[in-house]
């Protein structure tokens, strides 16, 4: 290894991988050195901002949990996680992020059930439907959707002690025709965490943490790429704000009057389409 000097010490890190390093491994950090050596070159942090820097992380990492992942949610805040989907979907206007509140294993139910477990009195029961169908137009039967959303507080229930365990979360299966039922509350808008490194960095900004109101969608079947998506309130009056940047007007839906017999008070279409992969 050479004497390093500012001209050779990015190559010099670089050629310090092992031989056998995995090409995907060396090709993303190698790009990873390059672009982090150049923007401390272009930035000249001191070694103050540098320990604040690493502080930052340490307590990011310190704040997470199995019910809360702070260094997706400063991905989220930065434009990270949405421009790794349109990236990774060639600008399908169809998906979104994940988000940070997801959770695995949430209870299956039968076309047409309730994910609320306890109704909240300004809650405005939703029947969300649609279909599910591959390029061609033909419908997918038994294709999972796994729904998530807040409740009219703003906080899902792995950050609220008084909503029961999975409260607002369900799995649901197309039927024969493709066709998928929910019933659900109209979502709510609501800050990000607020009250940790994610909160602070959008202090220092000077940015709103304020999220539109939205429901959470992953849907899959076997043999069709799965699809993670979100659809959003158009009534709200911060779609234009996303502290995650992540609308899309394709996913904005009208939450309209539910036709009589419905047994909610509202109703919202939305059909998807799954590509083969």
């Amino acid at each position: 290894m050479p004497r390093v000097t500012d001209e050779n010490l990015t190559q010099t890190v670089i050629d310090a991988m092992a031989a056998d390093t995995a090409p995907r491994t060396r090709e993303v950090m190698t790009s990873l050195i390059t672009h982090l050596h150049a923007f401390v070159r272009e930035t000249r942090p001191s070694m103050e901002e540098f320990v604040r820097a690493c502080r930052f992380l340490v307590r990011a990492g310190e704040i997470s949990d199995d019910r809360r992942d702070e260094f997706i949610l400063i991905a989220n805040l930065l434009g990270v996680e949405i421009l790794i989907d349109m990236l990774a979907h060639e600008g399908d206007p169809q998906t979104c992020v994940l988000g940070p509140m997801y959770r695995d294993n949430a209870p299956e139910y039968q076309n047409g059930e309730s994910i609320v477990l306890v109704m909240p009195d300004d809650g405005e029961v939703t029947l969300l439907e649609g279909t599910v169908r591959n390029r061609a137009g033909e419908a997918i039967a038994d294709a999972v959707i796994d729904v998530w959303e807040p409740n009219t507080n703003g906080l899902y229930e792995n950050q609220d002690a008084e909503q029961p365990d999975m409260n607002l979360r369900g799995r649901f299966r197309t039927d024969e025709q493709g066709h998928y039922a929910i019933r659900c509350l109209r979502p709510c808008g609501y800050p990000t965490p607020y009250d940790g490194p994610g909160g602070d960095l959008l202090k220092m900004l000077g940015r709103s943490p304020l999220r539109p109101a939205h429901i959470h969608f992953c849907i899959a079947a076997p043999g069709y790429r799965s699809i993670v998506s979100q659809l959003y309130d158009a009534a709200d009056p911060t779609l234009e704000n996303d502290a995650i940047f992540a609308v899309k007007d394709s996913l904005v839906k009208t939450f309209a009057p539910a036709p009589a017999g419905a047994d909610a008070a509202l109703r919202v279409q939305h059909d998807w389409v799954l590509s083969p992969g």
